[in-house]
């Protein structure tokens, strides 16, 4: 129960804060995206 509620947490704290872990993978995201459309182009 301990466990459950914790991993809840976390996943809360991922989704409101935009914690910097957070804001690099949407970065490295944009990036992957703007590669592929550079190169399909």
């Amino acid at each position: 129960m301990v466990d459950r509620r914790g991993k809840q947490q976390m996943g809360m704290v991922l989704f409101y804060n935009p914690d910097s872990f957070y804001k690099k993978e949407k970065s490295i995201l944009i990036v992957k995206e703007r590669i592929y459309i550079l190169h399909c182009k």
